[in-house]
């Protein structure tokens, strides 16, 4: 009879330390804790793509090329200058041509200063397109290469096209300068014992001359011709060179002839063309010169 009391009172003695940390427990307001609900694999899957997605980066703006002096010093006498845009520019053109050295210095050392930070900003350009390139998604790095890839593809091709074009051309300005050459003929003037020998001013029309030959001939001395800014519609453009001007578009030993009796050498040219008739007629004057 003591036995099962002993165990009773044992089984009570245990209970009791339960009893009291489960009302403790109560009392301080302590919950058991929820549990977490679980999230579905595609949502998460979904939010870890939208974090791995990135805005596409900006593409570099390409540095404009600077103005020149001459376009620094028309800026500055833009206000002066009356008539239309194109009148304007041809006046600052002259103006420009008949000013001083020492007016050209302050607009020629900006230039050179705009210039130096446009080489400057280039650069940078470089480095952020680069960098730009490698930001780029596979996809658009490949598509952007092939664009790069066409562009190059196209100015070789303009390249070659110039260069075949320009290689026509010097072909037929060599023939214009032989056809010059050969027209300096040397003849004699009054009896044939105390005459004079001289080689006569002449003049010479070439045909099927096309505006863009008559560019490449005479490209450098168009500032010249009369009226200021011709283009292809012009009806007659016309040019005056000097004998330094005229060698240095035809050679200056394509512009002399004459003789053990005497020797000449063209001292001025004539340009008259007519962009519509696709004509060029050159008139020259002779002079005698001596070794």
């Amino acid at each position: 009879a003591e036995a099962p009391a002993q165990a009773e009172v044992a089984a009570k003695a245990d209970s009791a330390p339960q009893c009291k940390r489960r009302c403790s427990a109560i009392a301080e307001g302590a919950v058991t804790p929820a549990k977490k609900p679980r999230t579905s694999a595609g949502g998460s899957g979904a939010k870890r793509a939208g974090q791995r997605k990135r805005a596409p980066p900006e593409e570099p703006v390409r540095p404009a090329p600077p103005p020149d002096a001459f376009a620094l010093f028309s800026k500055s006498k833009w206000d002066v200058l009356v008539g239309e845009p194109k009148d304007r520019l041809e006046q600052a053109k002259l103006m420009w041509r008949a000013s001083a050295q020492n007016d050209r210095t302050a607009f020629q050392m900006q230039a050179a200063q705009l210039r130096s930070e446009y080489d400057e900003a280039c650069q940078a350009y470089a480095r952020e397109y680069e960098a730009y390139r490698k930001a780029l998604p596979p996809a658009a790095r490949a598509e952007l290469r092939q664009q790069e890839k066409e562009a190059m593809q196209a100015e070789k091709a303009r390249a070659k096209e110039r260069q075949e074009r320009d290689k026509v051309f010097r072909v037929e300005l060599k023939n214009m300068g032989d056809r010059v050459k050969d027209n300096l003929q040397i003849c004699r003037l009054g009896p044939k014992r105390g005459g004079v020998w001289v080689v006569p001013d002449g003049q010479i029309r070439f045909k099927n001359v096309c505006y863009e030959l008559f560019r490449f001939i005479f490209g450098v001395e168009m500032h010249k011709c009369t009226p200021q800014g011709a283009t292809e519609s012009t009806p007659v453009i016309s040019l005056q060179l000097t004998q330094a001007e005229a060698g240095r578009v035809f050679g200056v030993t394509k512009l002399r002839g004459g003789s053990m009796y005497a020797k000449f050498r063209v001292c001025a040219m004539s340009v008259t063309y007519r962009p519509q008739e696709r004509s060029l007629d050159l008139g020259y004057k002779m002079e005698e010169y001596y070794f």
